[in-house]
C-alpha cells in the first residue's frame, strides 16, 4: 500500500483537491444573467440598479464600456449585439465581471443577481 504521508506529492494531491472543490458550482457563485432575454424596460431597469449601487471601479470601466456605443443608449446598442448571437446576453455580462477588479469582481457579482431578481 503506498502511503504519501506528509510528502510534497501528498501536498499538491491535497491542493488540487481543495482548487477543484472550489470552482465547482456549489462553492462559486455563477452568474448567468440573460440580457438578451429581458425586454427593453427590463434591461434599462437592470442596467440602472446595477449602476446606482456599483463599486467606482465598475462605473469607470463602464463609462469607457459606453463610448463603444457610438452614441447609442446602452440598452440599444446591447440589443443589437444579441441580434447577433444568441449567447451574447451572457458573454456580455461575463466579459465585463471579468474585467473588473479582484476586490470589485464579487460585488459585482452579487449586485447584478441581486437586481436581476429586482425585475425578474
Amino acid at each position: 500500500m503506498c502511503s504519501l504521508g506528509n510528502s510534497p506529492y501528498h501536498r499538491l494531491f491535497v491542493g488540487a483537491l481543495i482548487l477543484v472543490a472550489l470552482q465547482t458550482p456549489g462553492h462559486q457563485q455563477q452568474v448567468r444573467i440573460d440580457i438578451c432575454a429581458m425586454s427593453t424596460t427590463g434591461l434599462t431597469d437592470f442596467l440602472t440598479c446595477a449602476l446606482e449601487s456599483a463599486p467606482e471601479g465598475t462605473k469607470q470601466k463602464w463609462d469607457k464600456l459606453k463610448a463603444l456605443f457610438k452614441g447609442r443608449a446602452p440598452e440599444e446598442a446591447i440589443g443589437k449585439a444579441c441580434q447577433s448571437a444568441p449567447t451574447t446576453g451572457i458573454a456580455i455580462i461575463n466579459g465585463f465581471i471579468n474585467q473588473q477588479s479582484k476586490v470589485d469582481k464579487p460585488k459585482l457579482k452579487q449586485l447584478l443577481l441581486e437586481c436581476y431578481e429586482q425585475i425578474s
